[in-house]
């Protein structure tokens, strides 16, 4: 069994300094902590719940034989999904959220 969190250091794989960017998009580090190994990721997607998810698909991407590196690649360039948590400025005082 292969734990992970968003926020516990007691799972096997477990995200730290979770920053949200000006359109909510998520950097943070992920801790391999069998090994002690660490990356800081960026997510190409809006949501912190991304963050859960980009830790569950690193961890088959790792054990389906990916590095690191190319876990750290593959989430920078996720490509959003059309009407999935799009925002669009509509002014400098009001961003749409698209969830359709």
């Amino acid at each position: 069994v292969i734990t992970f969190s968003q926020t516990s250091a007691d799972a096997d794989f477990y995200a730290s300094n979770i920053v949200m960017n000006d359109t909510a998009q998520a950097s943070f580090n992920l801790h391999l902590a069998l090994d002690s190994q660490e990356i800081e990721l960026s997510l190409g997607i809006t949501g912190e719940h991304n963050v859960a998810n980009a830790i569950a698909a690193s961890i088959i991407a790792l054990q389906m034989g990916a590095t690191l590196e190319e876990v750290q690649i593959g989430l920078q360039h996720l490509n959003k999904v059309k009407g999935r948590v799009e925002v669009e400025e509509l002014s400098d005082k009001i961003k749409l959220i698209d969830d359709s």
